[in-house]
Formats: structure tokens, C-alpha cells, sequence
């Protein structure tokens, strides 16, 4: 017998052999019917390495969690655009193939989602893993376990929606579709989801291991903002009531999970001083941004 599945776990994955297998191992509670309300999607994103075995051996071993599909290379946003297709949980969490899940915090998670809490999001913690640092992620002082409403949030550091800290309603992220060819487009769900995100939970639990600064990743300053910029400009009018708000935030946000250097606040402050008061939902800000870095 099928079970309905409550949560689906999307992993774009390229080139990933060396860690496919730690993220994917995580994913195995020892609940066993609390397993099959997971619906694991490995979308392997065209890779030339063993990635494509390793995703495949999962899914021999429990066909009823784990689902492979191999598409040509389209980048990151390609592949939670065919994720999001392909889902059939109740909601929607994106885990890089370099990162994984608490197994333990995973097994409770579910069992949270299961109280059937009808709101569209919720917000979890994550654990930064920078070199030989390990520390959680700053995530908020609002009250764990209420239910809230997005009007709720008064203050910059109400809340983190870093999308390793959510976990999206499957039929929100349908609605987001993600520009593809270009990196970071991250960006676009933890802005755009504001038109339709009305109501979150607070679970403040370490469910995520997020690891920053490892060989090959692309954390440079000058191409986050070259791929932000390009998303911006292109669709960044959504209607929503505070864009500009969440927008700089989410800038702050990554630099200081990513731990660039010191000079990159003081771009951003000189730019932000400049034009943040006279942007029209912050459109000013990004076109200059693509004048001074030639895009």
C-alpha cells in the first residue's frame, strides 16, 4: 500500500559523488511507516561523475521513498522547477547534495507535520558548517511552536526565511517558477514566496546541516551579486507589500551566513544609503549594481 506522503525532499544534484551518499543516508529514519511518508527526488542535473549510480542504488533499495530523475544540465533552478513538478508531498524541502538532514530531527519533524497544522510554511533551524566551525544559524525571538501570520513580522531579525530554514505548502512552490542557466536563484523562492505565503510556524530545531566554504563551492561576492541582480531586474515587481524589506535582508542574510569579508558590508551600506530611499521596490539598487559589475 502507498501512503499519502506528507513531505517531499527534492535534491538537485550535480557532480555530487563525493557526498551524495552522506546527504542521502540521512534521509533514513528508523520509523519505518514514518519513513513512507517521505518522498525523496534526486534530480540529477546531468552529471558526469557517479552521482547517477549512487542516486539509483537508493532508489532500488526503497522505491517507495527515493525517486531518481536524470535531466540534461539545467542548473540548480531547473531542477526544483522539475521537482516541484514531479512532487506529490504536502510540502516541499530543498536539500542540497552536499548538505544533509539531522536524521533524528528529521524523524520529529515529520512527526510535527503529521498534527496536519494547516499553515503554508514552516521555519526551522540549520547548523552553519564552516571549516572546523560548527555553529546554528541565528533564526529568530519569536515564539516557537505559534502559529504566524507574515504581518506579524515588525523587524529585520523577526525571522530568517533562508531556504535551508523552510520548508514550503508543495502547492506555493509550484506557483515560484525559478529562472534557470544562472546560480543562486535561491533568491528568487525566499523573495517570491511572499505573495503567497500567508501564515508560518516556528520550529526551532537543528534540522539542516549546511556546510559553507567547501572546495568548489561559488560564494564569490562579485557572482552572487552578477546572478542576484539578473533575477532582480528581471521579475522582481511581485506585488508584494514589502519587497524592498525582505530583499536587503536576505542579502545581509547571506553574507553573514557565508562569512564574506568586512569590504562587502561597506559596498552594500554605500549602495543601500544611496538608493534604498529612492528605489521603487529596489530596482534602482539592482541596476546599479549590474552598471558597476558590467553585466
Amino acid at each position: 500500500m502507498i501512503m499519502d506522503k506528507i513531505i517531499t525532499i527534492a535534491v538537485p544534484t550535480y557532480n555530487m559523488e563525493e557526498y551524495l551518499e552522506r546527504c542521502l543516508e540521512s534521509l533514513l529514519i528508523e520509523d519505518y511507516s514514518l519513513l513512507m511518508n517521505i518522498e525523496v527526488l534526486v534530480i540529477n542535473d546531468g552529471s558526469k561523475d557517479c552521482s547517477l549510480k549512487i542516486a539509483h542504488t537508493y532508489e532500488t533499495r526503497f522505491p517507495e521513498v527515493f525517486r531518481v530523475i536524470d535531466k540534461a544540465n539545467g542548473n540548480w533552478g531547473s531542477c526544483i522547477n522539475r521537482a516541484a513538478k514531479e512532487a506529490q508531498g504536502d510540502y516541499f524541502l530543498i536539500l542540497d547534495a552536499d548538505d544533509w538532514l539531522n536524521t533524528r530531527e528529521l524523524e520529529n519533524f515529520i512527526k510535527e507535520l503529521k498534527t496536519k497544522k494547516e499553515v503554508d510554511m514552516y521555519v526551522y533551524n540549520c547548523l552553519l558548517h564552516n571549516g572546523k566551525r560548527k555553529e546554528p544559524m541565528f533564526l529568530t525571538k519569536m515564539e516557537v511552536g505559534k502559529s504566524y501570520r507574515i504581518s506579524d513580522i515588525k523587524a529585520v531579525w523577526d525571522c530568517s526565511f533562508f531556504i535551508h530554514c523552510i520548508a514550503l505548502k508543495t502547492d506555493i512552490i509550484r506557483k515560484i517558477h525559478l529562472t534557470e542557466g544562472i546560480s543562486y536563484c535561491d533568491v528568487e523562492i525566499s523573495i517570491y514566496m511572499f505573495e503567497y505565503v500567508k501564515s508560518f510556524i516556528i520550529y526551532d530545531r537543528l534540522l539542516y546541516d549546511y556546510v559553507v566554504g567547501r572546495p568548489g563551492q561559488s560564494i564569490e561576492f562579485e557572482s552572487y551579486i552578477r546572478n542576484l541582480s539578473a533575477i532582480v531586474i528581471k521579475k522582481y515587481y511581485i506585488g508584494s507589500r514589502r519587497p524592498s524589506f525582505l530583499f536587503f535582508r536576505f542579502i545581509i542574510r547571506r553574507i553573514y551566513c557565508i562569512r564574506l569579508p568586512l569590504w562587502t558590508f561597506t559596498l552594500l551600506r554605500r549602495y543601500m544609503k544611496r538608493y534604498i530611499m529612492i528605489s521603487h521596490y529596489g530596482m534602482a539598487f539592482a541596476t546599479n549594481l549590474v552598471s558597476k559589475y558590467h553585466i
